[in-house]
């Protein structure tokens, strides 16, 4: 037999058990992040449909405008809770995984369970789904009551239908919390829309050829299906069903890869009255079907059994579906009326279920397709007509399961191979002498209340000596009977203790959740424990324990990760008290303290962000001078420094926080600014204080000392920007510039009015005197040092230093904005 590798999440038991506070953990929430998508309300009781749908107030009225909308991820159509709607609610779009798109109730601001009554949808046999979704993916379906009932049952009809027509990867449903009633399909088709809730492969065969075509992500619970027609919940017909025989039951990997579902969870939903079978995965991988309960279907046998086959729960075409912690009961009789099947499927596990009453028997093992099945720690109680249906000639293994008989026969005949470890026959009917399957191998079994026995070379014989058997209850809605089979525990002079063969990989827990850890295996279900004080169970505990030791602590948050230590610290503490015969711990102790437990695990995925970029930025910013840098913007720069290095030492940082703080620190380095290069503008202003304005335009002048005092103003202020200081010295640059013209231009004039006093004229050789002598060319005056006290220019430099501080004032003003 291969080795498989199964998820089995033995987690549930405890967690479904959980519906407690998560607020118990002091660590912060998982950073919020900003909502997507938008409300659309309907309300058939309030509404118009000519309102834009955006509000309560301003509703919808039916369902037409959903319908004819493709939505958007993040959106919510939002039916008011307890109003009634008639038709199909048909709509359209995708999510994502972030950003599912979602159908559910409100009540004013409440939305959700919370909000009231379930909206319901009836589609009154004039539509094939009263709820269906097309080729969409990521979507949410709520609250909501659903029906689909006719006056006959001559097409097919379902409640809830998700199908795919086109080739892709359809990824992210989660039906929750649906009630599914009185849906009129046919009363024998198995595959396509045709009962409560569908997931369903309808395309065209050739254009899904060699194309991945399939379902990923498909969580279906806390639903109620009854009285449907034919099947309550069916997931992952394809029609590429013809396309499987052939192979003896192992496809090729490309087939799997192609058309199988993966990542399906079928859980805590309950199916009443199908006309055919209770729940039945199709072409999954690795589905995980737990917590459901079967009661009284293959309803459209109870007049005619020879109609159809039908059975509970149980596989069609899977790899590796595990089945546990389910209850079946009252299953019709047919063709097949077995609460469970193992049914051309490959590596299917049944473990920990309780099936009861089923006028079928207990199993089918079916044909020459199912593979390598495994049926172990599971309860019959009061199965009928015959406990195994086995036809299958590839072995199916039965160990430690209990069966108590009042009335069946054990092997129906039909030559199927099996090997029967470690069970427990317990027989308290009528009919002694039944009938045990001629291609059986049966080992160590007990047997109780026969009159013919198997070929069991290490047989045990004799009363189990149970606690109280045939006592177990049933289920009603809400409110499973898994739990009252205590009655089947063993009593300590009980035979069947440690007389049991050891099974490798046997799952590691009786069907109470006991470990089975001594390698002394017990014969049943049960592993024997020895008695409690006060009459306390600590089984869930000692599993919560169990899982909690497993669990990877790694890179979370150093809150959860403290809080996850204390609670098992407190829960080991609890179990050694009571391993101890301390006598004061009472099993509300203990229950806390499993859920306790239990409930921190669930933080566990609070993992710390990775610092590595944060670092390498705080490693940068305290490398820097801030000596070097303007004051403007150092505040800010040291206030972010301060927030990271806070961010890289806090042990529950995630890696929202992470990613703002190293963020924020950059764009406050990017704003810092380093002072500016004075020297040029320095040089240019002791030039300009050495420069005479004798002979200079008044105006130049005045405009030539505001230029200098602007200059200077610069030159003195410490926070001044570069661009201060260039633009200083381009303006003063320009009046050095002009007062030089001003000066050549005086001195041009003033030698124009001697040349007129004494008749001297100007040739082109030169300048010539009037007496014919050559004479040189007047010199330029020596500069002298600006006068900044000439009364003649006093107005104008005072103006101009009015307008230098102005300037200044209105540059600092304009940086200090755009910061």
């Amino acid at each position: 037999m291969r080795k498989k590798k199964k998820a089995l999440i033995a987690l549930s038991l405890a967690c479904t058990m959980v519906f407690g506070n998560l607020s118990m953990i002091p660590a912060k929430a998982a950073p919020a992040t900003d909502e997507v998508g938008t409300n659309y309300y309907v309300d058939s009781e309030n509404g118009d449909d000519a309102a834009d749908g955006l509000t309560p107030d301003t509703a919808w009225e039916t369902l037409d405008n959903v319908n004819e909308k493709e939505f958007e991820p993040g959106d919510k159509i939002l039916l008011k809770e307890g109003t009634q709607y008639h038709g199909t609610l048909n709509p359209s779009g995708s999510g994502t995984e972030e950003a599912p798109i979602s159908i559910d109730i409100y009540n004013g601001d409440v939305i959700g369970e919370e909000a009231g009554e379930r909206a319901a949808v009836h589609s009154d046999g004039e539509y094939d789904c009263t709820v269906l979704l097309e080729n969409v993916s990521h979507w949410n379906i709520s609250n909501l009551e659903v029906t689909n009932k006719a006056d006959d049952n001559s097409v097919r009809r379902a409640g809830v239908n998700v199908e795919v027509t086109k080739p892709g990867l359809y990824s992210g449903f989660h039906l929750d919390n649906l009630y599914v009633h009185d849906v009129s399909g046919t009363l024998d088709g198995k595959d396509r829309r045709n009962g409560g809730i569908y997931f369903t492969v309808d395309a065209d065969k050739a254009e899904i050829e060699g194309k991945e075509t399939r379902f990923d992500s498909v969580l279906i619970e806390n639903c109620y299906v009854r009285d449907v027609s034919r099947t309550g919940i069916s997931m992952g017909w394809t029609i590429k069903d013809g396309d499987s025989y052939g192979y003896g039951g192992i496809l090729p990997e490309d087939f799997i890869n192609n058309y199988y579902h993966t990542n399906v969870v079928i859980r805590n939903n309950y199916v009443q009255r199908a006309g055919g079978d209770a729940i039945v995965p199709m072409y999954c991988k690795e589905p995980l079907i737990e917590y459901n309960v079967g009661d009284s279907c293959s309803q459209n046998t109870a007049d005619n059994p020879n109609a159809m086959y039908n059975a509970g729960i149980w596989p069609w075409r899977c790899e590796d579906a595990v089945f546990q912690y389910n209850e079946v009961f009252g299953t019709k009789l047919n063709g097949d009326g077995q609460a469970f099947d193992c049914d051309f499927s490959r590596g299917t596990t049944y473990q920990y279920n309780y099936s009861h009453n089923n006028e079928g028997g207990f199993m089918l093992v079916c044909k020459d397709e199912s593979l390598e099945s495994i049926i172990r720690y599971n309860i019959s109680q009061n199965d009928k007509r015959t406990l195994f249906m086995l036809s299958n000639p590839n072995e199916a293994v039965f160990y430690n399961n209990t069966f108590y008989i009042d009335g069946a026969n054990i092997d129906s005949g039909h030559g199927g191979k099996a090997s029967m470890y470690n069970n427990i026959f317990y027989n308290v009917g009528e009919n002694k002498s039944v009938s045990w399957g001629g291609n059986t191998a049966y080992d160590t079994n007990l047997y109780y209340g026969f009159d013919n026995l198997p070929n069991d070379a290490n047989k045990v014989e004799g009363d189990p000596k149970f606690v109280n058997p045939g006592q177990g209850g049933t289920a009603t809605l809400g409110d499973m009977a898994i739990d009252t089979l205590d009655g089947y525990k063993l009593q300590a002079d009980s035979p069947a203790i440690d007389a049991g063969k050891t099974i490798e990989d046997n799952g590691g827990r009786d069907y109470f959740g006991n470990p089975i850890a001594d390698q002394k295996t017990d014969i049943g279900a049960a592993e024997y424990t020895v008695a409690e004080p006060s009459g306390v169970s600590t089984a869930v505990l000692e599993y919560a324990i169990e899982l909690a030791g497993k669990a990877d602590t790694e890179g979370v948050v150093d809150s959860v990760v403290k809080k996850f230590d204390e609670v098992l610290e407190n829960a080991e503490a609890i179990l050694a008290r009571v391993n101890g015969g301390d006598a004061s711990v009472t099993q509300e102790m203990i229950d806390q303290a499993w859920k306790d437990l239990i409930n921190i695990m669930q933080y566990l995925s609070f993992k710390q962000g990775d610092k590595t970029d944060l670092q390498k930025v705080i490693d940068m910013a305290s490398s820097l001078d801030l000596t070097k840098y303007l004051e403007e913007g150092q505040k800010e720069f040291t206030d972010a420094l301060t927030a990271a290095r806070e961010v890289s030492a806090d042990g529950d940082a995630m890696q929202e926080e992470v990613d703002t703080a190293w963020k924020n620190l950059l764009k406050a380095m990017s704003e810092l600014r380093i002072k500016p290069d004075k020297n040029a503008l320095e040089e240019l202003v002791n030039k300009a204080e050495g420069m005479s304005l004798e002979g200079v335009d008044a105006q130049v002048a005045a405009e030539f000392k505001t230029a200098v005092m602007s200059a200077t103003a610069v030159l003195n202020d410490e926070q001044a920007t570069q661009q201060e200081v260039d633009t200083a010295k381009a303006n003063l640059q320009a009046s050095i510039d002009k007062v030089s013209v001003s000066v050549d231009n005086s001195q041009s004039e003033e030698n124009k009015e001697k040349e007129g006093t004494t008749g001297n004229t100007s040739t082109d050789n030169g300048t010539t005197s009037s007496s014919g002598s050559n004479a040189p060319a007047q010199k330029a005056k020596t500069v002298k040092s600006v006068k900044t006290g000439d009364e003649t220019n006093m107005m104008f430099a005072f103006m101009g230093m009015l307008f230098a501080a102005g300037l200044l004032e209105m540059s600092r003003r304009k940086r200090k904005n755009m910061n």
